[in-house]
C-alpha cells in the first residue's frame, strides 16, 4: 500500500478495517493479593481493567473517568460490567463528596456478575490527597483470590504496596 492510502478494504457496502495492532509495553499488568494495594492518578486518561478472582467466571469491570460530559461534576467516575450492562446493573455512578469511591463484592456490589471466587467485600477504590497534595485513587485488595489490575504506566503513580485494614474498611455496609 502506497503512503497516504487508506488501509480499508472495500466489499460491497460494508468496509473492513485492518486490525489496529495492540502494544503490550503500553499497558501493566499489575497482581493485588492479600491486602495489597496501587495508586493511580485521580485524573487517569486511559480505561483501568479490574479482573477479581482466579477464574474467568467474572467479566471485566472497567473504571472509568468522566464517563459522559451531560454527567453532573460529582459523580466522576463509573464502572461497566459491559458484558451485564442492563437498567437493574452492570455499572456503577460513584465519586465525591464521600471520597470512598466504591466497594466490590459479592456483597458489597450486587449490581455486578461475580463469580464464586469473588469475596463478599474483596476491592475498594478511594480517593485521597497523595504526599503533593493531588488527588490520587487507590485500588485496594481485600479478597484472598486476587485482583488483577491493567493500567496504562502513565496513570500508575504506585506500584504495589501492603497495608493493614481498620475493621470498617472488611465491613461492606459501611
Amino acid at each position: 500500500m502506497s503512503e497516504g492510502q487508506s488501509s480499508r478494504r472495500h466489499h460491497s457496502d460494508t468496509q473492513e478495517f485492518e486490525p489496529v495492532p495492540e502494544r503490550p509495553q503500553e499497558r501493566k499488568r499489575v497482581e493485588l493479593t492479600g491486602y495489597s494495594r496501587i495508586a493511580v492518578k485521580a485524573d487517569f486518561r486511559h480505561p483501568i481493567e479490574l479482573h477479581f478472582g482466579q477464574d474467568e467466571r467474572t467479566p471485566i469491570i472497567y473504571l472509568l473517568r468522566n464517563p459522559s460530559p451531560r454527567r453532573i461534576a460529582e459523580v466522576p467516575y463509573v464502572l461497566v460490567q459491559p458484558d451485564t450492562v442492563s437498567p437493574e446493573g452492570g455499572w456503577a455512578e460513584f465519586g465525591a463528596p464521600d471520597r470512598v469511591l466504591s466497594k466490590i463484592g459479592r456483597h458489597a456490589s450486587p449490581q455486578f456478575e461475580l463469580g464464586p471466587e469473588v469475596s463478599r467485600m474483596h476491592c475498594l477504590i478511594a480517593e485521597h490527597d497523595g504526599d503533593d497534595d493531588r488527588p490520587e485513587l487507590e485500588i485496594e485488595n481485600y479478597g484472598r483470590n486476587g485482583t488483577r489490575v491493567v493500567v496504562h504506566p502513565d496513570d500508575l503513580l504506585r506500584e504495589v504496596e501492603e497495608f493493614t485494614p481498620g475493621d470498617e474498611d472488611l465491613d461492606p455496609t459501611i
